[in-house]
């Protein structure tokens, strides 16, 4: 990737739509996971560096929320937090925000890798990631705020989901 000014990078960049999740080293957590039970014909997935409810990251996640409560069809809900969540970390958010969708924390490579990106360009387009994959666990479709394509991708899993 070439380097790009700290203000100029955006969620594109570093992940493509059309891009295999295979042919991505640091998603290989995200691999394993899929593989277990790779029985979903979507997967919705979000990477949070950080969560404040009273920042867009909180309000990302009450709309993840609702949109898993409403979920008619066959469709993987996946939230990935930093490695610096501890377990305790990960249990308070389920219980206190009410999430029922899977949330981990992400291993060392991918952590490494979101970590560096945050320090070397604009860390408000990257601390947090929403994108879907398909059962062929190709990206099909990402949030990019940078671009602000926010309403355009929730009216796409709108219709995913209903």
């Amino acid at each position: 990737m070439n380097r790009l000014l700290k203000d100029e990078i955006s969620i594109s960049k570093v992940l493509i739509t059309g891009s295999k999740i295979d042919e991505i080293n640091w998603l290989e957590q995200l691999k394993h996971i899929i593989n277990k039970g790779n029985k979903y014909e979507f997967y919705i997935v979000s990477i949070f560096t950080d969560i404040c409810m009273s920042c867009e990251s909180g309000i990302l996640i009450n709309k993840l929320k609702k949109l898993y409560e409403i979920n008619k069809n066959n469709i993987c809900f996946i939230s990935i937090v930093d490695q610096s969540f501890n377990d305790n970390d990960i249990e308070n958010m389920k219980n206190n925000l009410g999430i029922k969708y899977q949330i981990i924390r992400a291993e060392r490579k991918l952590s490494d890798k979101w970590n560096n990106l945050k320090k070397n360009y604009q860390e408000k387009y990257l601390d947090f990631i929403i994108f879907v994959l398909n059962k062929e666990k190709t990206i099909v479709k990402i949030l990019d705020r940078k671009n602000n394509n926010e309403k355009e991708f929730f009216n796409f899993l709108h219709k995913l989901v209903e």
